[in-house]
């Protein structure tokens, strides 16, 4: 009786270290992945756009595989995966520089070439302070593109939309281009080449640490949503993911497919010829003149629309006509700059 009394006592006693030996065999819980409530929402919202190429490359210097018309401007990059967009002119920038040296997140600032010289870069007024590179400013010289990384973007950086307001000196409230544009990895890049009616987005979503994938699309005229009676769940994250850019064909005719990917071919012919903005412009002493105009205009406008920011109600409708016929005339002269510079392309190609 003794010993069976032992024998009980110690297998009581070895139980818990038992317990414990079988709880350290069991898997680990997994955490539990808690999808931002923004995604559903922008799911909802996903883009109707359609992708007619896509292409891997190195993330160091992406801009150098994206065949961006003169027309458009120029994208450089310093080395370091900090973007600079420069207009058809030359003569107003945007940059991607460190606040301060003490700041090291970068942020968006903007010069112009005045005087034979760029003046020096202040940041651009109305964005949010989060870090942002990839600008890319419209031809009309307003409509501003960039990526940034703050409250507003889905983990990584997404790419964002604005507008300049002449009127105040500052870009208003910036836009979030939501899904297919944006995704929980970084979006890097947004083009829009008015002169081949092609866009270029560059992410780095599903993608090694070295790489980029760059998606050529279609510019949609207006933004159209998929309807969610249409597809399911798993359809609009697809989607919205861009899982195969072939999945978006159905969204265009077959001839207009045609057509993009022979505008896409062009394009990529101007780039190793050296014809479009990443390479030197072609100019004649007609274009240089009106390069010159432009470009005193565009110094006369600045100047104007500062004093126009810190004028008096009564001054400013006093100014209101002359900035408006200044930046009509503007308009004009970049028109007929950009029409003799393709002329004089056309001449080139075919003599």
């Amino acid at each position: 009786m003794k010993k069976c009394f032992l024998l009980i006592t110690a297998l009581l006693l070895m139980l818990p270290s038992m317990t414990e030996a079988q709880r350290s065999k069991r898997p680990a819980k997994k955490p539990e992945v808690v999808e931002d409530p923004r995604v559903q929402q922008m799911l909802a919202n996903t883009q109707q756009v359609v992708f007619i190429d896509s292409f891997v490359v190195s993330r160091d210097n992406f801009v150098s595989h994206i065949p961006l018309s003169a027309e458009c401007g120029k994208l450089n990059d310093d080395g370091n995966g900090r973007i600079t967009y420069t207009n058809e002119l030359a003569d107003h920038r945007v940059t991607t520089l460190a606040n301060t040296q003490t700041d090291t997140l970068t942020r968006l600032f903007v010069s112009d070439f005045i005087g034979g010289e760029w003046t020096a870069p202040s940041l651009a007024e109305g964005l949010d302070r989060a870090a942002a590179n990839g600008p890319y400013l419209l031809p009309d010289g307003t409509t501003l593109y960039f990526a940034q990384k703050g409250d507003n973007s889905l983990g990584g950086f997404d790419l964002f939309v604005t507008r300049y307001d002449t009127s105040s000196g500052a870009f208003y409230r910036a836009e979030n281009l939501g899904m297919p544009f944006a995704s929980e990895a970084d979006e890097l890049l947004y083009v829009i080449d008015e002169t081949y009616q092609l866009g270029y987005f560059v992410t780095n979503r599903r993608q090694p640490a070295d790489r980029v994938c760059v998606y050529v699309f279609l510019p949609p005229d207006a933004r159209q949503a998929y309807d969610e009676d249409d597809y399911s769940e798993e359809q609009l994250r697809s989607l919205a993911r861009i899982d195969r850019i072939a999945d978006t064909w159905s969204l265009a005719e077959d001839d207009e497919l045609q057509q993009a990917r022979q505008r896409l071919a062009l394009a990529r012919q101007a780039t190793v010829a050296g014809t479009n903005a990443q390479g030197d412009p072609i100019a004649d002493d007609e274009v240089a003149r009106l390069q010159t105009e432009a470009t005193a205009l565009q110094q006369t406008l600045q100047q104007a629309r500062l004093r126009y920011a810190k004028a008096s109600p009564e001054e400013r409708r006093q100014m209101a006509a002359q900035l408006l016929n200044d930046e009509r005339q503007l308009e004009q002269l970049q028109l007929t700059i950009r029409q003799k510079t393709k002329e004089q392309r056309n001449r080139l190609h075919h003599p």
